[in-house]
């Protein structure tokens, strides 16, 4: 039911509270790679259905030691456009106890670039978390935001948290995933896209 939020004296906050329901999240697209490829696409995804969409990329490497990047696709054209990205994390420096080191990133590229890291391609997959705020429809720049989990090129795990402004507001149908250098995404990554429901 919806109505003014009050304390327990009574008092009103000045907030109103919506409806509660639903909130379920819809698989809407699920991509494993056959075979090594430059990138990955995954078109026809984001609308004015969902505003909030949930990505997982899971057991991503190259053939070689690079980084990954996204860029938006609207229609099947990706967006080269200024994305600006910002990250913070920790990295380890030997396998020392307490060997970490704090990271701050910042960039302004014509696509998402995945942190500067380089991460190892000798069998350690990276892992992310995304999530896109209102990427078809919105009022506001796209912007997105995640977590990855990789290991850099001397074998030792990183982990950050990163957040991305397209300097523009687009209405983008999907993504592409690339790698930098001109390195291929080695076969058995995989994609799936969730929306949250609005109820």
């Amino acid at each position: 039911m919806s109505g003014i939020i009050t304390d327990n004296q009574g008092r009103s906050s000045g907030l109103v509270k919506a409806a509660a329901g639903g909130g379920a999240m819809t698989l809407l697209s699920a991509t494993t790679l056959g075979s090594d490829a430059a990138t990955i696409d995954t078109d026809d995804v984001f609308s004015t259905t969902y505003d909030c969409y949930k990505v997982f990329i899971l057991n991503m490497t190259s053939n070689a030691s690079a980084h990954y990047g996204i860029r938006y696709l609207v229609d099947g054209t990706e967006q080269t456009g200024n994305y600006m990205a910002f990250g913070d994390g920790t990295y380890k420096t030997s396998l020392a106890d307490a060997a970490g080191v704090e990271w701050d990133n910042g960039r302004y590229q014509n696509y998402f670039h995945g942190g500067g890291w380089d991460f190892n391609n000798s069998n350690h997959a990276s892992q992310h978390e995304i999530t896109f705020f209102e990427p078809n429809g919105g009022a506001e720049y796209n912007q997105f935001h995640g977590q990855s989990m990789l290991m850099q090129a001397t074998d030792y795990p990183v982990t950050w948290q990163w957040s991305c402004w397209y300097t523009a507001n687009i209405n983008a149908t999907g993504f592409r995933l690339i790698m930098s250098a001109s390195q291929n995404i080695i076969a058995g990554c995989k994609i799936y896209v969730y929306g949250y429901n609005k109820t």
